[in-house]
């Protein structure tokens, strides 16, 4: 019999890490209403945002998360996309719930087939911690 607490090594599952999820739409009209607020609980590891954007024909893109007054808090690239539906696709991310501090974000993805890359969707949000 296996102690209590210790994983079966021969059931070996990738751990993927779990935090609250937040879906994030385009932003349709910048400086209209207010931003969506994301209430992040103080014992958070990680937070997931889902992207969701418009199809278009990039292979790989970058995701960067910065302060509204352009600090970078979080990157990463060659992020693959998923097609969702018609006209549309997903990009999960999972940054460190350290990376945030209560205050006014934007999500900026881009897509490149190369060197070049090109601005595809932005998002903003209030993180509340």
């Amino acid at each position: 019999m296996m102690p209590r607490g210790v994983p079966n090594a021969g059931n070996a599952t990738a751990v993927v890490p779990q935090g609250p999820l937040f879906t994030l739409m385009r932003d349709r009209v910048r400086g209209s209403g207010e931003a969506q607020t994301i209430i992040v609980p103080k014992d958070a590891r990680v937070v997931r945002f889902r992207l969701l954007f418009d199809t278009d024909s990039f292979s790989t893109y970058s995701v960067t998360i910065e302060t509204a007054e352009g600090r970078e808090a979080w990157s990463s690239r060659g992020l693959a996309a998923r097609r969702i539906a018609a006209g549309s696709k997903e990009i999960t991310v999972t940054p460190a719930a350290a990376v945030f501090r209560s205050d006014d974000y934007v999500v900026r993805v881009a897509g490149g087939n190369g060197s070049n890359e090109e601005d595809v969707a932005a998002y903003s949000f209030r993180m509340k911690r």
